[in-house]
């Protein structure tokens, strides 16, 4: 083979090659969780959306998932359409091999209230079913940016468990708040909520003043976990202050 011939074969392997790499799909957390970030959240959108016409919405699922391809190619029509082609069979086998059941871990905000001696417990309702937790669009996918993003998906509570009072002993109540006291008298009452959230459908929903239509997610809290840190700060078994279930205190 001449150089001539080989460099054309070099370039023919180029060009027959994909025109886009593979659909970023993250992996779960040490307990089987996945972090409430926008490829886990589309993916497992559209793994309950079994009519979902991808062939329809490839240029959709392009953008999303191959940006980068796209805006290369979109004054070209033949490769352009080359990249949609090949972004919607890449993000369908994806999809397909994406778990059916898939559980958020959410890490929140939250402040318990007044000491109550008669049941030994902190007042305490961290979360109201139909409240949502919003996902930007554009952080992970699409034309990724960290700033001027707008919601693009939400993860609705439809259902959790019984969540009424932060039990803690009286001793170690005590103690809480002593040390959570400042010198003016004022109590800092902040805790760390993390969630355990099970995703049971997925479709649409309208969000804001515009009713803005997004990518919605429903999902029941299968456990609670309360750390008493700040909200900068890592959680320990040390800072656990209750979970719910009772027994996911102890995993």
């Amino acid at each position: 083979m001449t150089h001539r011939h080989f460099i054309a074969t070099a370039l023919l392997a180029l060009c027959s090659g994909p025109l886009i790499a593979a659909v970023p799909t993250p992996t779960p957390n040490e307990d089987g969780t996945y972090d409430l970030a926008e490829p886990a959240v589309y993916l497992t959108w559209l793994k309950l959306q079994p009519e979902y016409d991808y062939e329809a919405n490839k240029a959709e699922l392009a953008q999303a998932f191959f940006w980068n391809e796209y805006v290369q190619n979109r004054n070209n029509e033949f490769s352009l359409q080359d990249v949609l082609e090949d972004a919607a069979a890449e993000v369908e086998a994806a999809v397909a091999e994406w778990p059916q059941d898939i559980a958020f871990h959410i890490r929140a905000s939250g402040e318990f209230g007044e000491y109550d001696f008669d049941k030994a417990e902190f007042a305490f309702d961290p979360v109201e079913t139909g409240s949502y937790y919003s996902v930007p669009k554009g952080r992970e996918l699409y034309e990724a940016s960290p700033v001027g993003l707008t919601t693009g998906y939400v993860l609705t509570i439809a259902d959790a468990v019984d969540i009424d009072g932060l039990p803690v002993p009286r001793d170690k109540a005590r103690a809480l708040i002593e040390g959570r006291t400042s010198r003016s008298g004022r109590v800092n009452r902040d805790v760390v909520v993390v969630y355990t959230v099970d995703v049971l459908s997925a479709g649409t929903t309208q969000i804001d003043y515009t009713n803005r239509a997004v990518k919605e997610l429903k999902g029941r809290i299968s456990s609670d976990k309360v750390y008493a840190v700040g909200s900068r700060n890592p959680v320990s078994d040390e800072a656990l202050l209750a979970g719910w279930p009772v027994d996911s205190a102890s995993r």
